[in-house]
């Protein structure tokens, strides 16, 4: 979700939150900031169903014990930039470093220090697919096993994202990283299914172009996350349940 972004740093996203340990993650960090911190939350109006969700088009599945109760009440659809590239959102959610959802309009986003979720390059071991230069990714093994939430911080404090892959050469890369880094019971990828469909997308908002699923997957009532099979066959892919915990893959660009 971009949420007007041109006015927000750039690389950036807005905080998607499912859990209280995720709410209690992000209002704690903006805690530790020493003045009026809060970050953007990836709250939009569903322009058909005038529901509130997730940018990612995941449902609210929780909500803090402080909100704004227009969370619970139908929303209206703005767009987010007018015919001439113009910012036309007059009010984001935002949540405070006590926790609390609320809104904020944009002309109050001048007055807060406000965050999103930015990746900031930490130092560390990131392997390259060798003689590829055009794929200018590198690419880190979590062992640690996560599931999709805590997945995403992992790799965010690896200045990364959960990997996706878009051609067999790296889906191979990454399938000899996983074996190479003690991960032999499985993978998790940075795909989901997206919404409530049947179609899959990469958390990094990057192109479907490229599907390696074991034949017969996915399948449904398996789940809605993606893992890759690392010993049982070359690098294939399963949907599994989103709360399942295996070793997570995170890239970044290389520098």
């Amino acid at each position: 979700m971009e949420m007007c972004m041109k006015h927000m740093e750039q690389a950036a996203k807005a905080v998607i939150i499912h859990d209280e340990e995720d709410n209690q993650y992000w209002s704690q960090f903006a805690g530790s900031t020493n003045d009026d911190a809060a970050f953007v939350l990836g709250l939009e109006c569903n322009k058909d169903t005038s529901r509130w969700e997730w940018g990612d088009g995941s449902s609210i599945d929780y909500k803090p014990r402080s909100y704004d109760t227009d969370l619970n009440n139908a929303c209206q659809y703005e767009d987010l930039y007018d015919d001439h590239g113009a910012c036309t959102m007059t009010r984001v959610w935002i949540l405070t470093k006590d926790g609390r959802w609320t809104f904020a309009h944009n002309y109050e986003l001048k007055q807060l220090n406000y965050y999103c979720a930015k990746l900031v390059h930490t130092p560390q071991e990131c392997e390259s697919i060798e003689g590829n230069n055009d794929n200018g990714m590198c690419y880190q093994i979590v062992e640690t096993r996560q599931n999709w939430q805590s997945a995403e911080r992992a790799c965010l404090m690896l200045g990364a994202n959960r990997t996706s892959i878009h051609n067999a050469q790296e889906d191979s890369f990454v399938h000899h990283l996983a074996i190479s880094h003690g991960a032999p019971i499985g993978l998790l990828l940075g795909a989901e299914r997206s919404g409530q469909g049947k179609f899959f997308s990469w958390a990094d908002e990057s192109d479907w172009d490229y599907t390696n699923f074991v034949a017969g997957y996915p399948k449904s009532g398996f789940g809605d996350c993606v893992a890759m099979e690392v010993l049982t066959v070359a690098g294939q892919w399963v949907n599994i349940d989103c709360n399942e915990e295996l070793p997570v893959a995170c890239s970044r660009k290389s520098e």
